[in-house]
């Protein structure tokens, strides 16, 4: 609370929003800073609106923060090591640590001038990626427990709802990148992770292995993001959700024959 009302409090002179598809997707902020001009939006979603007064918005690009050290390079401003680190992680999250399509020539080739930078991959993995706290670890075992099959084996969803974060102590963190497992199963195409949030609402992640966009499966709930991650937000009954959603899925599965 405290720092957000120090960033309502402050003068600005413009406003930067970076990897976001919407202004939706910055909730208050966007009501808060509306007044501010000029806004600035650098993106690399396909399902991007150009809200921005400038928009640098690339789909193609490994990640925002491709387009950021494109910015950096173009404008001969300085590359720290902690510039170099934060574009190292970036796009290596946004690439599912170069093993997503997104993973281009030139994603491997900016790591690689980060790493010439003085970055190092083993230590920045251990502070950002690779360091689970138990509740983590206890929540993955409950998120792994609620697995469901859906279209014969097509589809793979799985729940986590707001009493079982409070239970372990976890925090909404804590679940980041579960849905990879769900996508992991052999034989899934679409995967699922529906993840309770405090409005009485549920989030859908999703991610698919080879041949549906889930962005688009995404904007038919008001959602959007990638064609391999993507995601939306829902209130109202969750079984009733999740028919909606598997029959949206069936229909884009069936259409491409996957």
């Amino acid at each position: 609370k405290e720092l957000w009302d120090q960033s309502v409090e402050a003068d600005y002179e413009a406003v930067l929003v970076l990897d976001c598809a919407d202004t939706k997707r910055l909730d208050r902020f966007s009501e808060t800073f509306s007044h501010i001009r000029p806004w600035i939006n650098i993106d690399h979603h396909e399902t991007n609106t150009f809200f921005g007064d400038l928009n640098l918005v690339e789909p193609e690009a490994s990640s925002t923060a491709e387009l950021v050290y494109k910015i950096i390079k173009r404008c001969g401003l300085p590359l720290t090591l902690e510039v170099a680190e934060n574009i190292f992680v970036a796009i290596e999250a946004d690439t599912g640590f170069f093993r997503y399509e997104n993973t281009t020539p030139l994603a491997f080739k900016i790591a690689a001038e980060m790493v010439e930078q003085g970055v190092n991959p083993w230590q920045v993995n251990l502070k950002v990626m690779d360091v689970y706290d138990i509740p983590r670890l206890r929540l993955l075992s409950k998120a792994l427990n609620t697995i469901e099959l859906h279209l014969g084996g097509r589809v793979a969803m799985m729940t986590l709802t707001c009493n079982v974060f409070q239970e372990l102590g976890a925090e909404r963190e804590d679940s980041e990148r579960f849905v990879d497992y769900a996508r992991f199963i052999r034989g899934v195409e679409v995967a699922a992770f529906v993840r309770e949030i405090d409005n009485g609402g549920y989030k859908f992640s999703l991610r698919s292995n080879n041949c549906v966009n889930v962005a688009e499966i995404a904007s038919r709930f008001g959602g959007g993001g990638h064609a391999r991650a993507a995601g939306f937000e829902r209130s109202g009954h969750l079984e009733r959700i999740k028919e909606e959603f598997i029959k949206e899925v069936a229909k884009v599965l069936d259409g491409k024959g996957c």
